[in-house]
């Protein structure tokens, strides 16, 4: 303006184009400065964004590492638990470093916030990795249980299989005692599997810990239920050997029976024929025969009180006695016939 009124045009036309330079120049730095504002709000966005994201994602793990380790404290699977702990600290340092950077951005430390935002992504992906091996830990031990509920199931039908048999034997003999005991059998094994159908819901819920403790008490069961047939086998073996001692018992009475009656046909002969020796054998014989007798009636004593083991040491002392009596017998027989007519002896008895 000063040129102009000095009617300086040329020095005002170049003053004009000097200004016209700096407001070109200025408007390209304040564009700039402007550009540099956006990208910095874009960045400030962008931080928040992650560190939101951040936090959504630390409260995830969080709940799943936690759900995870009450899982492997209720089975004692220490492994699990200690891996999930460690998630656990790990998401608890993250969250400190989300705040710090929160605390950062607002200070407009860009560059701070973005670091320690970085630093909280690598714990969290580290706490990660930790809780999917704990889970799948976790999973093994879930295909444990899974077994453990197949194989408690065939026990329980194997030993349905066996109730059945055994109530029928128990049956034909009237033995309600026995068919009481298996009934009790029967009911804890519908209690057991009762349970494993409870348990294999739980662990479709992923209630580990107590599918496992309805296991256990499913597996006590079937134990039980194991012994009280087991009892009932032995009742009925113990049955089966009694009657086979009863047996013996008779088959030694009647063959006592019958080497007696020989004994004293033999025993009248030596005397008619003054044979002292045969008539020492004969009276040794029968007097075995007698404690023979003797014993089979302890013997069914011992079996009416349930003394099956004395019954049986009895008809084995019984039996020897007999042996021996009818080896004199024989002795008698031989020593008769070697001094007089075989035809006058009495007919020998075939045992």
């Amino acid at each position: 303006e000063s040129l102009l009124e000095e009617m300086d045009l040329e020095g005002a036309a170049q003053a004009v184009e000097d200004a016209e330079e700096l407001l070109s120049g200025a408007e390209e730095i304040l564009e700039e400065v402007k550009d540099l504002l956006a990208e910095v709000e874009e960045s400030i966005e962008e931080i928040g964004e992650a560190i939101a994201e951040l936090e959504e994602e630390a409260r995830e793990l969080e709940k799943e590492a936690s759900r995870v380790l009450d899982e492997a404290e209720n089975l004692g699977q220490e492994e699990a638990a200690s891996l999930a702990e460690a998630a656990l600290e790990l998401v608890d340092e993250a969250r400190s470093l989300l705040q710090q950077a929160a605390d950062a951005l607002e200070e407009g430390d860009i560059d701070e916030a973005r670091s320690l935002v970085r630093q909280a992504k690598t714990l969290l992906d580290e706490a990660e990795r930790l809780v999917e091996e704990a889970r799948n830990i976790m999973e093994s031990e879930r295909g444990d249980l899974e077994e453990e509920i197949e194989e408690l199931r065939g026990e329980i039908e194997a030993l349905r299989s066996e109730a059945e048999a055994l109530a029928l034997e128990a049956e034909s003999r009237g033995d309600q005692e026995a068919l009481s005991a298996i009934d009790r059998a029967l009911e804890k094994l519908d209690d057991a599997e009762a349970l494993l159908d409870e348990a294999e819901s739980l662990i479709e819920s992923g209630d580990l810990g107590e599918a496992k403790n309805k296991i256990e008490v499913a597996e006590r069961l079937v134990d039980e239920a194991e012994m009280i047939l087991e009892s009932v086998k032995e009742r009925l073996r113990g049955d089966d050997a009694s009657n086979e001692l009863s047996s013996k018992i008779d088959a030694l009475r009647a063959r006592i029976n019958e080497l007696r009656d020989e004994a004293e046909n033999l025993l009248e002969t030596a005397r008619d024929r003054g044979d002292t020796r045969a008539e020492m054998m004969l009276e040794r014989a029968l007097d075995m025969l007698d404690a023979a007798d003797e014993m089979l009636d302890e013997a069914s004593q011992a079996l009416e009180e349930g003394d099956e083991e004395r019954a049986r040491s009895l008809v084995e002392a019984a039996e020897e006695q007999v042996e021996q009596a009818e080896e004199l017998i024989e002795s008698a027989r031989e020593q008769l016939e070697d001094q007089g007519s075989k035809a006058a002896l009495p007919a020998r008895i075939k045992a």
